[in-house]
């Protein structure tokens, strides 16, 4: 399965691709909603291909859709592993498979979350294992 990794606030999230397109934009029959004036009501879309890769195709957005800094106009480019998209101000990764969190990566979740969010450690510490439990 694939993912997208986007930020939430300061939260880090992923959005699982299932096999059929998938449209990103702001309009509200949108598979992901993003609710920004800048974004198109299609602005792009995902979509697996018949040999399983997946591929971003520009919308037409009016500000634009990049893969990798590079400006797709109306085309479809193939992504890989790390690659990004960016669309109006939002970065999506594409990943292949899920990363691992390393103790590291949470530590650095739970301090990003006390600093941003003002919570306590130990709020922001069971918040984190609950979400992680829950994968």
């Amino acid at each position: 399965m694939a993912y997208i990794q986007y930020k939430d606030g300061s939260s880090r999230k992923f959005y699982q691709l299932p096999d059929k397109m998938v449209i990103f934009g702001r309009g509200e029959h949108c598979d992901f909603q993003l609710l920004d004036k800048e974004i198109s009501r299609e602005h792009f879309a995902i979509q697996r291909e018949e040999n399983g890769d997946y591929a971003v195709i520009d919308l037409g957005a009016r500000n634009g859709t990049f893969h990798n800094s590079r400006k797709l106009l109306n085309e479809l480019d193939i992504l890989k592993d790390g690659d990004s998209i960016h669309a109006a101000g939002h970065r999506f990764i594409f990943l292949s498979k899920l990363p691992v969190k390393t103790t590291q990566d949470i530590v650095n979740e739970v301090l990003d979350t006390v600093q941003d969010e003002g919570k306590g450690y130990r709020t922001a510490m069971l918040e984190i294992i609950s979400q992680a439990s829950r994968k």
